[in-house]
């Protein structure tokens, strides 16, 4: 088995902007601060920062990934990096207010975006419900290989008529799936894929499978 090297890409400018403090102030009191690894120097120095101010309480410092579910008693969360992909995930999953800092500027996950959210998951379950052929994901890469959860609700589909189909792959291309006659597609790797691809999550199936348990 060949040995894997992870190398952390890290930004060279971690200079902190000179009006950091009136940024900052914007925030709530109790914070959990998460960083994408690029910004790990960054996100370090706004650590130093903020907890020599009596505004704050840093209840958590770490890491994030796609999959976490962070479980914490802070009032917010605050995401140091780019893009909103990890952001509006922590926002779906934890339930709480999460903010982005990116250099010196400062954006939240609006109800806007948690509420579009869910009415495109609505819009997906009713395609789900009506389809026929269903595509389940399943990822090859440690941490996010769920081949045991799509054989189980492969076999729920069969039991409801529909016609199930397992698709296994390390690198998940999403334009490739389109090559496919599949009606409906359920992700059971990493939860980022359905965010903006039109899938559903296999947590999105557990009223289905009640309704199984129930006849």
């Amino acid at each position: 088995m060949a040995k894997v090297l992870f190398v952390e890409a890290l930004r060279k400018n971690v200079d902190i902007p000179k009006d950091i403090s009136s940024i900052l102030s914007k925030l709530p009191k109790k914070l959990y601060l998460v960083y994408t690894i690029q910004y790990k120097r960054y996100a370090q120095k706004i650590k130093e920062l903020m907890s020599k101010s009596s505004d704050f309480e840093i209840k958590g410092f770490t890491q994030i990934l796609g999959c976490a579910n962070l479980k914490t008693d802070a009032d917010a969360i605050l995401l140091i990096g780019s893009g909103r992909f990890h952001a509006l995930e922590m926002a779906l999953m934890s339930g709480k207010e999460v903010y982005i800092l990116e250099n010196d500027k400062l954006n939240k996950i609006t109800k806007q975006e948690i509420d579009q959210y869910y009415k495109n998951r609505k819009t997906q379950l009713m395609k789900f419900y009506a389809s026929d052929k269903i595509g389940i994901i399943v990822s090859l890469k440690p941490g996010q290989c769920n081949m045991k959860q799509a054989l189980h609700f492969s076999e729920k589909l069969k039991e409801k008529g529909k016609q199930p189909y397992i698709f296994v792959e390390n690198f998940i291309d999403i334009r490739e799936l389109e090559n496919f006659p599949i009606d409906s597609w359920i992700n059971t790797a990493c939860p980022g894929l359905e965010l903006d691809n039109g899938m559903l999550n296999l947590r999105d199936m557990n009223e289905f499978i009640k309704e199984d348990n129930k006849q």
